[in-house]
C-alpha cells in the first residue's frame, strides 16, 4: 500500500504518508507549500476509499515543520473539511513549534472541527495513535 502513497517533496519541505490500519500517519517537514497540500488532500481522498465504509483517523506528526503560506493554510482548511466528509472522525498531532501550533488551530476551527485541540495534542508517536485507534473503536463498533 505504501507505493500507491508516496508522499510529496520539493526545495521547501513535503511530507510522507503512512496508512496505520484506519490511520493516516502524515509525516510533515519543511514547510508545505500549496503543491504539497493539495498532494496531501489526493492522498487523504484514496486513503478514506480504502478504509469506506469505515470511520478513520489523522495522525499528524510535525516536529520539523514549518508554518506554511496563507495559499496553503486555506488548502488545509478545504482538506480538513474533506476529510470530515469522507469519514475522519478523530485526528491527533505530535508537533511542538509554536507556529505550528497556532497554525494547526486557526485551520481546525475554519475547517470546524468540533474537538477541542487541547484533546489532540501528544508528545509521543504511541500515545496519540492508542487515543485514535480507542476513538476509532468506539464510533466504528456503534456504527
Amino acid at each position: 500500500m505504501s507505493n500507491q502513497f508516496p508522499g510529496y517533496s520539493d526545495k521547501d519541505g513535503g511530507f510522507t504518508f503512512e496508512p496505520c490500519g484506519l490511520v493516516a500517519v502524515v509525516r510533515l517537514r519543511g514547510a508545505c507549500g500549496a503543491n504539497a497540500c493539495k498532494a496531501l488532500r489526493q492522498h487523504l481522498i484514496d486513503f478514506a476509499a480504502l478504509c469506506k465504509p469505515k470511520l478513520w483517523g489523522y495522525l499528524s506528526i510535525s516536529p520539523n515543520a514549518q508554518a506554511t503560506t496563507l495559499e496553503a493554510e486555506d488548502i488545509l482548511v478545504d482538506v480538513g473539511r474533506l476529510a470530515v466528509e469522507l469519514g475522519c472522525c478523530v485526528d491527533a498531532h505530535c508537533l511542538n513549534h509554536p507556529l505550528i501550533l497556532e497554525q494547526t488551530r486557526r485551520v481546525r476551527k475554519n475547517a470546524d472541527f468540533r474537538a477541542d485541540m487541547r484533546d489532540s495534542l501528544f508528545s509521543s508517536e504511541q500515545q496519540a495513535l492508542e487515543y485514535i485507534h480507542k476513538v476509532l473503536a468506539k464510533k466504528n463498533r456503534n456504527r
